[in-house]
């Protein structure tokens, strides 16, 4: 459980709306307790180790704690929860 490091998403550098690009799709499979984690490049996310709690507690620890002092920064956070588990 947690994150893992070794199934990145593709990443597109450019400004959003600036150049239309041909959307890629990539398919992973995430397991019960892994997180997804997208964000803007304000964020300077290496992986490691996310601090306990909601997807909205981990999405502004790392705005807080990863976000550039000079851009924008946005996250969006889920985890695979099973219900009844």
């Amino acid at each position: 459980a947690g994150w893992c490091a070794a199934h990145r998403l593709l990443t597109r550098d450019g400004v959003l709306g600036q150049r239309y690009r041909v959307p890629r799709v990539s398919e992973h499979q995430l397991a019960p307790g892994q997180w997804l984690l997208l964000h803007t490049d304000g964020v300077s996310y290496a992986g490691g180790a996310l601090p306990a709690g909601e997807a909205a507690t981990v999405a502004r620890a790392l705005v807080e704690g990863a976000g550039k002092v000079h851009d924008d920064a946005a996250v969006l956070a889920a985890r695979w929860v099973e219900v009844g588990a």
